[in-house]
């Protein structure tokens, strides 16, 4: 019994110091702890911002995509419609009409009216930047002179757009021509367009207005 209190305090002494070692593996647990949620929660929002920026990057791509479409600098492919159209058949003999520059700017009008996505004249793509016009007894597109008939072909919903295109002013024109002038004028839908991209069409010198130089 003797011996049993004498070692007392050391016992004492050496419980204080397992305890003071618990308490401090669990301050360090603890800080462990906050550091790993802290480092999970910075992980959750930078995929966050990852997946944020994925988003917009596919956004922004879908975009160019449709610029890169209605500027005519990729070749598109899609359902659509195929129109011919040709001088009436005693035209060379002066019986009959002729399909001039202005006409075909009229149907190529209309078909962006009547919702076209995208239209090509014997193969060559249009743009806003675009002439069609005569030069000589030619009628040019993109400043290649082109021979009658002449094949129009547009993307667009195959179902609705040659109705449509019918209902505008200038569709209406083109039924005339071919009534009363003979001027033939064939529209059919058609389930594969391919339309080329135009290599010229671009521009070089405008910018957005305020832009920088």
């Amino acid at each position: 019994a003797l011996k049993t209190e004498q070692d007392r305090p050391s016992q004492l002494a050496e419980r204080a110091q397992l305890v003071d070692q618990v308490h401090r593996r669990q301050d360090r647990l603890e800080r462990l702890h906050a550091q790993l949620t802290s480092l999970q929660a910075e992980v959750t929002a930078k995929q966050e911002l990852l997946a944020t920026a994925v988003t917009n990057s596919r956004r922004l791509g879908d975009r160019l995509t449709v610029l890169q479409m209605t500027a005519g600098t990729v070749p598109v492919t899609g359902s659509g419609v195929r129109i011919t159209v040709d001088d009436a058949a005693g035209a060379a003999s002066g019986v009959g009409g002729v399909v001039r520059d202005r006409d075909l700017q009229l149907l190529v009008n209309a078909l962006s009216e009547a919702g076209a996505e995208a239209i090509a004249i014997d193969g060559h793509r249009l743009t806003s930047l675009t002439s069609i016009r005569f030069a000589g007894r030619a009628i040019t597109v993109n400043y290649r002179s082109l021979t009658p008939p002449y094949v129009i072909e547009a993307i667009g919903n195959p179902d609705t757009l040659p109705a449509r295109l019918l209902e505008t002013e200038a569709g209406k024109v083109w039924r005339d021509l071919e009534v009363n002038l003979g001027i033939r004028f064939d529209i059919e839908s058609t389930q594969q367009v391919t339309l080329p991209a135009n290599p010229r069409d671009h521009l070089l010198y405008a910018r957005p207005a305020g832009g920088r130089r």
